[in-house]
Parts: structure tokens; sequence; C-alpha cells
């Protein structure tokens, strides 16, 4: 069946000053949505459909439903679970599929290319455009790693971790990722455990990383209950901010 949510912001979501709004509905198709998109060089943004077999590109306003994207590129399945993990970064989008997929960089039509130089390296759940440094953080076959796309190049953060969602703090300085249903953080220099959150049952999923205002450095979670939780990167209390989802 497909997935269907009403994703509802709670009230300590709404007394934290967040807003919620939909930017596209109707007809993903699959079990789940989309896991990731990115911001393509001219603004538009790209996502991906396991369901559908298509890569697609929307505006960037609210409100849009699937057969208002501006194009739907079929894409060839090459893991066993195709769905597209992304990305943006120094102006450009990046993207892979998970478990086993080959790190691309994205063109403003949908249209993609491997990234030279990583070989042997493949996408496994995550991937961050660290601002700082233009550079990926991304979960692999080879670990949790750091990757410069311009140069073609890779090196491990800490070779024994295959996360999922993976979200970088706005210093570039922490990796977060989720492991076991947790989020771990991880110095992206030296590759060693700081601390862990704990996901308090809620089974965090998706991560990322608020920059500037109140809740500069805290953390999102996009939990597998359903729920969105924030998380206070120095306490490690999680706040739900939205419920009722998938």
């Amino acid at each position: 069946l497909p997935a269907h949510a009403t994703l509802t912001l709670t009230a300590a979501g709404v007394t934290d000053g967040f807003t919620l709004s939909t930017v596209v509905t109707n007809g993903f198709s699959a079990t789940y949505g989309p896991l990731g998109e990115a911001i393509l060089p001219d603004g538009n943004f790209i996502t991906g459909s396991m369901a559908t077999d298509r890569l697609y590109i929307f505006t960037d306003v609210n409100g849009q439903t699937i057969g208002g994207a501006l194009s739907a590129i079929p894409y060839p399945f090459t893991t066993g679970n195709p769905q597209y993990v992304m990305a943006t970064v120094g102006g450009h989008a990046y993207g892979a599929q998970v478990q086993g997929g080959a790190f691309v960089e994205f063109a403003n039509d949908g249209s993609f290319t491997p990234i030279a130089g990583l070989s042997g390296l493949t996408a496994y759940y995550g991937m961050w455009g660290d601002a700082t440094n233009g550079h990926l953080i991304a979960s692999s076959n080879q670990g949790l790693v750091d990757i410069n796309p311009v140069a073609g190049t890779f090196s491990a953060i800490t070779a024994g971790v295959f996360p999922d969602g993976v979200t970088v703090s706005p210093d570039g300085t922490i990796v977060y990722a989720e492991v076991s249903g947790n989020i771990n953080a991880y110095s992206i220099a030296t590759g060693a455990f700081i601390s862990t959150y704990s996901g308090g049952g809620h089974s965090p999923d998706g991560t990322g990383v608020i920059s500037g205002g109140l809740f500069n450095g805290d953390i999102i979670a996009n939990n597998n209950d359903g729920t969105v939780g924030l998380i206070d990167a120095t306490s490690g209390i999680e706040t739900i901010i939205a419920n009722n989802g998938t």
C-alpha cells in the first residue's frame, strides 16, 4: 500500500516556533516516501521514488503534486534497494542508490555522472554535505567516510560503523549518525566516539542539524514511529515536535 501520513506539529513544536508545510504529495506509491532530496545548481530540487523508477525534479515551492513535476527521469536499478540518498554542498547535488550504489553528481536536468576516483566505494544509507569544506560525509561499504567530491578522494572517519541517517554539526567538527536505534556523535578529524543520544524508544532514522538561530547545533531526528524529534546536542534531551507521520 502507498505510504500515507498526516504529519502534524505537536504543541511543543508550535511553542518552539516551528511551522510545517507540504511540498509534494500524492502518487509516490511506495511503502515509504523518497529517502533523500538535493537542491540542484539552478535552485530546483531532485528526489526519487523506488516504486515508480523515476528521479523527479520540482520547483522549490509548497503545495505541489507528483503530476506537477518539471521532469520525471527513468533510472536503472543497480542495488537491491534502489532509493537514493542525496545531499547538496558547494552548489552541487550528489546522491547514490543505497546498499551498494556508486556516488554520483546530478546535473540540472537530472542526468548524473559518477564521481571520479571513488573506485571500490559504494553507498549505504546516509549522506550529508559539510558546508565548511564542500565534502560529503557518508555511510558506505567502508564505514563512515569523508569524501572530497571535487578531488575524487575519500578517507575513513571510522571504518567499523555503518549508520543510517548522517548529518554534520554547523562547525564541521562532529558527525551525527544513527546506529542501532540511537544517534552517535563522532569526531570527523579523528573518528573518535564522543557520545550517544538515546532513541528513547522512538527509533531514529534520518537526521539533520539546525544551523543558526535559537536551536543552532541541535539535531532533528526523523523517527520510525512517525514522530520528528528535536534533540538538544548539549543535554541529549529530545522533544517531539511533530507526530502522525509514517
